[in-house]
């Protein structure tokens, strides 16, 4: 049995679950969640009900609160990308965008439901949220070969867009966007520090 916070879905699983699909079985955390929390919802109080709630907070805090919810992408604008600052947000609302191609592949987006939340470093701000269907290596482009295919009528551009200053507020990411201190393109995010930026 593979138990794993990841989604069914992902290669991560398929590539596992290839070396033998009848004997390889995935469970994902949440189901063992879910199952517990259900079971023990109705009991009494009692020295078991009380070791289950004990073993679902430790589930939470090991697993979910680390589980990978997606990714915060910095724009990267230009011809090189073929992505201009004054044009994305119309075109996006527009419907044109189905996918988006990156230099390298994102784990993280790996999976049914992730999130790409794009960062646009002129407004400052994460100004889309879209949810990942399928990650696959095209080569469309030499230097973005992989792409990220939307969900449908998922993409969602921010009448709000999240600003530098929340998610500065976010632990671990106090230096996102700030210039020298910062090099990376793109930034894990977890379930928890998402419902943090999107509350």
């Amino acid at each position: 049995m593979l138990l794993t916070p990841d989604d069914s879905r992902s290669r991560y699983i398929a590539d596992f679950r290839s070396l033998d699909p009848d004997l390889v079985v995935h469970v994902g955390w949440k189901r063992v969640y879910d199952f517990f929390e259900n079971y023990v919802a109705p009991q009494p109080p009692s020295v078991f009900s009380e070791l289950v709630r004990q073993f679902l907070d430790r589930i939470h805090d090991t697993v979910f609160a680390q589980d990978q919810a997606g990714i915060i992408l910095k724009i990267d604008f230009g011809d090189r990308s073929e992505v201009y600052e004054d044009e994305y947000l119309a075109e996006m609302t527009a419907g044109d965008w189905t996918e988006w191609n990156t230099p390298r592949e994102y784990k993280s987006l790996d999976g049914t439901g992730r999130k790409l939340m794009l960062y646009d470093r002129t407004q400052k701000a994460i100004t889309v949220e879209v949810e990942i269907r399928k990650v696959k290596r095209t080569n469309r482009s030499r230097r973005y070969p992989w792409t990220n295919f939307f969900a449908p009528g998922t993409v969602h551009v921010l009448e709000r867009p999240i600003p530098l200053a929340r998610i500065h507020r976010i632990e671990g990411f106090e230096n996102f966007g700030v210039h020298r201190k910062d090099r990376n393109a793109y930034r894990n995010i977890t379930h928890e520090q998402y419902r943090e930026l999107t509350s």
